[in-house]
């Protein structure tokens, strides 16, 4: 037989699962700052973005530009099937 505490830590359990899972579907709708702090990939991305103005390569204005284009170029392609390569 479980035990109350065996109980609570299931439960403790399920409820970082939930939450997690929360996360998953609503991180995209945080403010950048936010997703920043709790999205990896994310804050690769930003990263690298920020080494590149650091290095002189690209100006702020290039890369929101860049991003701009590459989100369009997405965007404005044929769909395809999901099993395509």
């Amino acid at each position: 037989m479980k035990t109350t505490a065996d109980m609570q830590a299931e439960l403790d359990n399920a409820n970082r699962l939930l939450d997690d899972y929360r996360w998953q579907l609503d991180h995209n709708r945080l403010p950048a700052s936010e997703r920043y702090q709790r999205d990896p990939v994310f804050r690769a991305l930003v990263d690298a973005m920020v080494y590149h103005v650091r290095k002189g390569e690209f100006t702020p204005t290039e890369l929101r530009e860049a991003s701009i284009l590459a989100a369009t170029i997405y965007e404005t392609r044929p769909v395809r099937p999901l099993d395509a390569t």
